[in-house]
């Protein structure tokens, strides 16, 4: 995928987006379980991806499948944030339903693979993490949550280098304070009551993800495979959670020592964190320029 900025750099705003059946498709960029996700430019020179799923299960009658796999879509359209992947229509065919949506980079995951640990910049890291908690600040406050933050639904704006949070299909509102359910997301950023309880706070499970993404994004690696007490690397943590020599250090102290909280009850909330000195002096590119450029690290 390298020359996607240059794809990407006529670009026309969104509001105008329009895509037609004699678009050009550019590449493949995954195939799932639920479907695939590829690539195309429209004929104004504008890179968009299409994000089709496969037909209805057996058990699924029609209106089931196109509730399911619009989930995302409704989900988006309720959401505008500049940390955000926009969504821009959905097409139903006779048996498959398609999201188009905001092009970005490869994945944060891809992307640092390319970056040698010696190279990690934690300044830089910081403002892509300060990015990402404004977006989650943004839909924590509108009563949403994600459930499924990781590296490989995290992309850099392919004109800006600014951070997008992608893939809400395992997203949810909270009303009325009432918990989230199920297990969804991904076991390496799970938060730990997701395994232990049907139901849990949604908002307090993306706060455990965030600390997870921070600790990948400054040592390339995560702290644990998963965390359940099957694994002795986070059963070794939990023992040594309150005390000083705990094995997961992240950067800010006092601010960051209680994102990693296996109790959520005791866990920081996005608005605490908000509101710590060390959070507020973090430099992040779209409240202004950390000084540095991103796609020099990351070649896109």
């Amino acid at each position: 995928l390298m020359g996607l900025r240059q794809l990407f750099s006529s670009r026309s705003k969104h509001d105008t987006f329009q895509t037609s059946s004699t678009d050009k498709r550019v590449a493949e960029l995954g195939l799932g379980v639920s479907g695939t996700t590829e690539l195309f430019r429209s004929r104004k020179n504008q890179l968009y991806v299409v994000k089709t799923y496969f037909g209805k299960e057996d058990y699924e009658s029609k209106s089931e499948y196109k509730e399911r796999v619009l989930h995302e879509y409704e989900v988006l359209r309720q959401l505008s944030h500049p940390n955000i992947i926009q969504v821009y229509s959905y097409r139903v065919s006779s048996s498959r339903i398609s999201l188009h949506l905001e092009a970005g980079s490869p994945d944060l995951h891809v992307l640092l693979k390319q970056v040698p640990i010696s190279n990690i910049n934690p300044d830089e890291m910081l403002c892509l993490w300060k990015q990402l908690c404004t977006g989650i600040r943004y839909i924590h406050s509108l009563d949403f949550c994600h459930r499924d933050l990781k590296l490989q639904n995290l992309v850099l704006d392919l004109s800006t280098g600014c951070l997008k949070i992608i893939d809400w299909a395992t997203a949810t509102k909270i009303t009325n304070n009432e918990p989230a359910v199920g297990l969804v997301g991904s076991k390496g950023f799970a938060a730990p009551e997701m395994f232990s309880s049907i139901s849990y706070d949604g908002k307090m499970v993306d706060m455990w993800s965030l600390g997870i993404v921070l600790y990948y994004m400054l040592h390339k690696k995560l702290p644990w495979k998963t965390a359940q007490h099957s694994d002795p690397d986070f059963c070794r943590f939990q023992t040594q959670e309150c005390g000083p020599s705990s094995m997961v250090q992240l950067p800010g102290d006092q601010a960051t020592s209680q994102i990693l909280v296996v109790d959520p009850a005791k866990r920081v909330s996005i608005d605490q964190l908000w509101t710590h000195q060390w959070f507020q002096g973090l430099k992040s590119c779209g409240e202004s320029p950390c000084g540095m450029e991103h796609f020099r690290t990351f070649k896109v």
